[in-house]
C-alpha cells in the first residue's frame, strides 16, 4: 500500500486480481484502478510523485518481470521502464532524454 495525503489517496496492489486499486481515503470511494498481471513491490519517489510498481513475473504467469511507472496525481500508469529477462540473465532500463542527455537502453547483468 501507499498514501499520498495531500491528494487523499490510497494506492492499493492487489496481485490476486492482477491490478492496483486507487481509493480516496476521505470517503473510501473507489476512484480508479490500473490492471497489471502479477502486480507486487512498489517504491515512491517524493520528488517527482511517481509509483514505482514491479509487475509480470511468475507471480503474474509471465516469463518477464517489468518496472511500470505511476502517476501518482492523475492516477494513470505512465509507461514500463524496464525489463528483467531471466533466460538471458539481463536487466534493461530504458532512460529518457533528460536536457542534452539522449535516450539509451541500458543492460545489466544479473548476478545470482
Amino acid at each position: 500500500m501507499f498514501y499520498r495525503d495531500d491528494l487523499k489517496k490510497l494506492f492499493v496492489i492487489d496481485g490476486g486480481l492482477g491490478r492496483i486499486n486507487i481509493y480516496d481515503s476521505s470517503s473510501y470511494a473507489a476512484i480508479g484502478s490500473i490492471l497489471r498481471k502479477g502486480a507486487g513491490p512498489m517504491a515512491y519517489d517524493s520528488g517527482s510523485k511517481l509509483l514505482y510498481v514491479v509487475t509480470g513475473g511468475r507471480d503474474g504467469n509471465m516469463p518477464e518481470s517489468y518496472l511500470d511507472v505511476i502517476d501518482t496525481t492523475s492516477g494513470k500508469r505512465m509507461s514500463e521502464t524496464a525489463i528483467l529477462v531471466p533466460e538471458l540473465d539481463r536487466y534493461y532500463i530504458a532512460v529518457p532524454r533528460h536536457g542534452t542527455q539522449v535516450a539509451e537502453l541500458r543492460a545489466f547483468r544479473m548476478i545470482c
